[in-house]
């Protein structure tokens, strides 16, 4: 569970105190050794170790690299280093551009107020005679002054797509000429008190080998922009400009939009059609809706919509506006995809465990089975592999619970934890979804046969949701899962066309609001700033006991992280790894967890038992999937799920 703000501000408090207390008693001149690498001889007496540098007080310094000197050898009296009054050993201005770049990569990645950060460089002027600036905004480039546009009631500024491109050629993470973009727009608001908020554009380049997203546009006022052709209208100019190619650093590229990715409500303000809620809310088909105390999609059947009777406005009933998108070379069905983020994950699943946890009683499960649940979902907080930022946790706080969270239910925990107490039918249900979602989340997401499979399994869900639970609950959300296989054929898995990474983007925005006071200059600021970051984030390829399967999926020794599935198919538990070649236990007994909609090991999730003793050796080359090990206390023995 994330810290609360109040914890975070003062964890930065304290780590800011213990830098400037060993900075007023360090080692003799501290900082001046900082970028000097010395080889210190062995003769040298009662002094085995290099001094102390402050690397290990500033998180985000360890990688400094300063230009060494010339190694020598020193004896006791020569290993402190003058003081700054000699200017002859004083660090050089390399040296210190050096340190003023680690300076400021590590304020912005660690969110460091201003007062601190400018504490911390009064205090290393004055006492360890380095010269760099006094000022945290002349050391992280903050404007001198913000452009702000007056739009409707809010505030609007457009930072550009261009200076989010110059920035990730400059830095040598694309090297492509033929780009792709997605973008991302959402309202954020900026605390539970008020209704001000932001609406970001943020921008995703997939051609990128960096980790870091690009915010394009932010606007910020009492309720969304008015206007949807002013808020979009700078965006879609500098589209245009892209359509012959743009040069950066002499070199032609050639940009496309890839997607545009949003929630319901922001979908049908940019297209500036029906709300999800209205009659003919639907944007995949032309059904009108019933209602039954809310608008409800019962057919699966309807006519579909194409990019080009929505430009044509051919069924005028959608539409309450005309979209400043039209006028550029984009599919506004085919290209803003329904994300899953919110409508799997926020919507139909968040809705089942609210119905089963605290729902009305036809479908509200006993207390005991609650708490059997509970239980069941903290025990495989010890299991849980380190991909996931937030572990199981109790049911009952259904209510608390994050996109991500839904997720891990969905297509990893769930299945496992409900055995034998949800009802049959109901769990039987339950899994239709699961293995749909699990089908569209992989690699064979865009195979024809797999994809109409998994289009069935979501179309029988639907079907059977009104007499399993209520009619009036086949809303936008239930209804649209028929839709969702079409997107996959079009984008590949689900994920590819997610709204996962730019929330954690918005949340950026969200944590490095400092106070309510200017909150959009404050924004326009730390953007800024952001951008003169030394170094992109490029992902790590992991380097301790173990390898890495991709950017963010580690294999290692350690519980949770150190069960695979092999190519042959067979699950093993590492206990032991050399470089490339890693030994371990299999599990002799092998089957699937469940037979229906079709057997389990079909999409990777298998019931393991009995582990041989006899040890197994292979190369880390032999490895298809690391696997998240979950103990299934019903049958005493353990689900092994291959992570997506």
């Amino acid at each position: 569970m994330d810290s609360s703000r109040s914890t975070r501000y003062r964890r930065k408090r304290k780590l800011v105190e213990n830098i400037l207390h060993n900075i007023r008693h360090p080692v003799p001149n501290l900082l001046l050794t900082l970028p000097i690498n010395y080889n210190l001889s062995s003769s040298t007496e009662n002094h085995s170790s290099s001094p102390d540098s402050v690397a290990q007080y500033l998180p985000g310094l360890n990688d400094f690299q300063g230009d060494s000197l010339e190694s020598t050898n020193l004896d006791n009296s020569s290993q402190i280093v003058s003081s700054s009054d000699d200017s002859d050993e004083g660090v050089s201005d390399i040296e210190s551009e050096s340190l003023c770049e680690a300076f400021r990569d590590w304020s912005l990645n660690h969110n460091i107020t201003h007062i601190a950060t400018k504490d911390l460089l009064s205090i290393i002027n004055e006492k360890c005679g380095v010269t760099i600036p006094r000022d945290s905004r002349t050391l992280l480039g903050t404007p001198t002054s913000t452009k702000i546009r007056e739009m409707g009631q809010g505030q609007f500024h457009y930072f550009g797509i261009k200076s989010i491109l110059q920035k990730c050629i400059s830095s040598g993470c694309i090297s492509e000429s033929d780009l792709s973009i997605s973008l991302g727009i959402d309202g954020l608001p900026i605390s539970k008190s008020g209704r001000s908020q932001f609406w970001p554009i943020i921008c995703k380049i997939h051609q990128s080998k960096c980790n870091n997203l690009g915010i394009v546009a932010l606007y910020f006022g009492q309720t969304k922009p008015a206007s949807c052709a002013e808020y979009l209208k700078d965006l879609c100019s500098e589209l245009n400009s892209f359509q012959a190619g743009t040069q950066f650093l002499g070199k032609l590229f050639k940009i496309k939009i890839h997607a545009i990715i949003a929630d319901a409500p922001a979908r049908a303000f940019i297209k500036q059609c029906s709300p999800y809620n209205a009659y003919y809310g639907c944007e995949r088909c032309e059904q009108k809706g019933k209602w039954l105390g809310k608008v409800v999609f019962p057919e699966q059947n309807a006519v579909l919509r194409t990019d080009e009777d929505f430009k044509l406005r051919s069924r005028h009933e959608h539409h309450q506006g005309i979209s400043p998108l039209a006028d550029l070379n984009f599919g506004l069905v085919s290209q803003i995809p329904i994300d899953y983020m919110h409508l799997v994950c926020l919507g139909v699943v968040k809705r089942l465990l609210h119905m089963w946890v605290k729902g009305p009683l036809p479908y509200k499960l006993h207390n005991n089975l609650i708490s059997k649940i509970s239980c069941n979902l903290e025990r495989y907080i010890a299991y849980a592999p380190t991909d996931f930022s937030r572990k199981p946790r109790c049911i009952r706080e259904v209510d608390h619970y994050k996109a991500t969270e839904f997720r891990q239910f969905l297509i990893y925990t769930g299945p496992v934890c409900l055995f034998n107490i949800l009802p049959l039918n109901k769990y039987n249900h339950f899994l239709l979804l699961h293995v749909a979602i699990r089908i569209l989340l992989s690699n064979s997401a865009q195979d024809i046969s797999w994809n109409k499979y998994a289009d069935q399994l979501l179309r029988m869900f639907v079907f059977q949701y009104p007499s399993l639970y209520s009619k009036d609950l086949v809303t936008y959300n239930v209804h649209s899962l028929i839709h969702l296989s079409n997107d996959a054929i079009k984008f590949g898995k689900l994920d590819n066309i997610s709204a996962f990474p730019f929330e954690n983007e918005m949340q950026y925005i969200k944590r490095t609001l400092r106070s309510k006071r200017h909150p959009m200059q404050q924004m326009i600021n730390r953007i800024h700033e952001r951008q003169n970051i030394h170094k992109s984030k490029i992902p790590v390829i992991y380097k301790g006991p173990g390898f890495s399967l991709k950017s963010s999926s580690v294999v290692t020794c350690k519980k949770g992280n150190n069960v695979v599935l092999l190519n042959s198919g067979e699950c093993v538990l590492i206990n032991y790894i050399n470089n490339d070649i890693c030994e371990g236990f299999k599990f002799k007994t092998v089957k699937s967890l469940y037979d229906h909609p079709c057997q389990s090991q079909n999409v990777h999730m298998y019931l393991c038992a009995d582990i041989d003793t006899n040890k197994i050796q292979f190369k880390n080359s032999c490895v298809k999937s690391k696997c998240y090990m979950i103990p299934h206390l019903e049958l005493d023995t353990f689900v092994c799920v291959a992570l997506l």
